[in-house]
């Protein structure tokens, strides 16, 4: 998959407000602290988080995109970022309850935020 420039600066832009974050953020407070506009500005910064998972799983590092949390997912990230774990081979599981949460802990604990 292609990464368009706008996207890869987008997706350096994320990485390094995360770097510096001490806690999980929302998607949408990240957009806005980024200051992504417009609509679908969520669906942007989700678009760039997938492709750093991508960068993340090829360097052998953990999810940085593990250290966002969907408004509604119970400090968890959203299910799309199950679902890019499992098609990259790292998550065999489900995108809610304590299996899930473990994942995200583990990938946490490695960039040294649990």
């Amino acid at each position: 998959m292609a990464v368009l420039h706008d996207e890869k600066d987008l997706s350096e832009r994320i990485k390094s407000a995360l770097l510096q974050s001490t806690d999980p953020i929302s998607y949408g407070a990240l957009a806005r602290d980024l200051d992504v506009k417009g609509p679908g500005a969520i669906a942007k910064v989700t678009s760039a988080l997938e492709a750093l998972m991508q960068v993340d799983m090829a360097a052998g590092q953990p999810f940085i995109a593990a250290l966002c949390e969907g408004k509604l997912s119970g400090g968890l990230p959203a299910p799309g970022f199950f679902q890019i774990a499992a098609k990259l081979g790292r998550y065999r599981g489900p995108a809610t309850g304590a299996e899930a949460a473990a994942f995200v802990m583990e990938q946490r604990r490695l960039l040294g935020r649990a």
